[in-house]
Order: C-alpha cells, then sequence, then structure tokens
C-alpha cells in the first residue's frame, strides 16, 4: 500500500508492507500554566514552541517474497539494525505525503509477532519533531542574485543562506523582510560559499564547515534592534517578504514548514 523512508532507506527494500493508511499526528502546542492566588481559572503562556509526537506505521512483512528466504526472526534483526543503528534525528518521509518531510528518532522496543516463522507484524514507533517541511523548500534553492519576494504562507521560518564568493565580493548587506545581515571581509576562492544557518545561529565556509565565521557578520532585527538572525514570518496572501542580496548571488532555502 505504500512505504516509509528513514535514515535513507525504503521500508520497501526490506520487505516490509503498510497494513493500512497511517494517522496522520501533530505536535502540541506548548503552554505554561500559572495559578493566581486569588484569582480563578489558569492563565497560559504561550512558550511558542510544539512538542514532539509519534508517528506509528502498522506493517508487516513476508519472509517467501524477501532474498534472503530466511525466517521472521532473520529478518526482525536486519530491520531492527536498519531502524535502531543510528541514534538521533534522521529524515523521514513516506508515500502518502511526498512533499513534506520530519526529523525523527526510532527508539526501539518494538515487539515483532512471529506467525509461523514466515510472517512478521509489528507496529514502528517514530518520535517525530514537530515540523513538517515542504522538500522543494528545504532541498530546492530559490537563486537570488538582486531582489526576490518571497512567499511563507505557513509556520515562522529559518532559512538557509550560501552566499556565493567566488564573484570577488566580500562585503555587502543582505536584507530579509525586517532583517539586515551584514557581511564584512568575508575571503573570496574559487567555489567557496558563505554558509548562514538562520536556525542554528552558525555561518561557515563551505570547504571549512568546522571553523566557525560569525565574526564576519552583525545580524540586526531592524524593528527591535536586537542582534537576532532572519526569520520568514507568516504572511497572508498576496503579501510577501522583501529580500535584498546586498549585490551577492545566494543559494535560498527557505524552509518552509507546517504541522
Amino acid at each position: 500500500m505504500g512505504y516509509f523512508e528513514y535514515n535513507g532507506k525504503k521500508s520497501s527494500d526490506f520487505g516490509i508492507e503498510i497494513e493500512r493508511y497511517p494517522y496522520i499526528p501533530s505536535g502540541a502546542r506548548l503552554y505554561e500554566a500559572v495559578q493566581v492566588p486569588g484569582r480563578s481559572g489558569t492563565l497560559t503562556l504561550d512558550t511558542g514552541a510544539f512538542s514532539n509526537y509519534t508517528q506509528s506505521y502498522e506493517v508487516y512483512y513476508n519472509t517467501q517474497k524477501m532474498t534472503p528466504k530466511m525466517n521472521a526472526g532473520y529478518w526482525a534483526q536486519r530491520i531492527r539494525g536498519w531502524l535502531a543503528l543510528d541514534a538521533g534525528y534522521h529524515r523521514l518521509l513516506d508515500s502518502y505525503d511526498a512533499q513534506t518531510f520530519r526529523f525523527a528518532q526510532y527508539a526501539g522496543g518494538d515487539e515483532i509477532k512471529n506467525i509461523r516463522n514466515r510472517y512478521g507484524r509489528f507496529t514502528v514507533n517514530f518520535d517525530c519533531a514537530p515540523q513538517r517541511y515542504f522538500v522543494s523548500s528545504y532541498d530546492e534553492p530559490e537563486e537570488i542574485t538582486a531582489t526576490a519576494a518571497l512567499i511563507n504562507t505557513y509556520f515562522p521560518a529559518h532559512p538557509l543562506l550560501r552566499i556565493k564568493l567566488s564573484s570577488g565580493q566580500t562585503s555587502g548587506t543582505i536584507t530579509i523582510g525586517g532583517y539586515t545581515i551584514e557581511i564584512t571581509g568575508a575571503q573570496t576562492a574559487a567555489g567557496r560559499e558563505l554558509v548562514i544557518d538562520c536556525e542554528t545561529g552558525v555561518a561557515y565556509y563551505s570547504d571549512t564547515p568546522t571553523i566557525s565565521r560569525l565574526s564576519l557578520l552583525t545580524v540586526t532585527n531592524t524593528v527591535t534592534g536586537f542582534n537576532e538572525f532572519p526569520i520568514l514570518p507568516h504572511v497572508d496572501e498576496p503579501g510577501t517578504i522583501a529580500v535584498d542580496s546586498g549585490g551577492f548571488a545566494i543559494d535560498f532555502y527557505s524552509r518552509l514548514w507546517t504541522l
């Protein structure tokens, strides 16, 4: 009926078949509850964040359709070796909504029902971060060499910029909505890019990714005056977000997401 893909491998690669269409869960908004003495009810403070959630797939496999044709226990080991080998978050997507993906982790502990040593049936549970990223805006950049008008009708997003430094330009000011990124003294080289990740707040050259280059940047929220990395705000259509590349050639990854 379909497949899921985790950590670069598809469930169908292991002979796994999904028994039924999966539920479509989402994270919940996180609030802080405050009780005020002498006041009825509970006050809630919005943290601006969402919780993780569990994505489950009910699956089975038939060892007689698999190569090699070993017993159910053998394939249980192979499947767990795939799912549990690498700790931490990895990409999770499925064929039911191929335009989005999530970052998820597999903790293990799933019990596989052994049917006549030929079939296995179990439920795979993934712990998912709340964002469902759109594959197109996460993996496919928009090339900006002057000005552009971006659209974000979803949640506020943290873009990633890859600024090409092979043209000889070393300084300039990039404007993204109400934010500016002033770059001073970047070193040019053939094929080099200055990568700015607005979510993690890091900057580095593409050829030396382990060395921080934050000293080259001055990031500013022009509304508050605070030093903040740019965010693409939610804007109802037909509104847009103005971007000026400051003379640089930029591969701009919007990284839009929804729940």
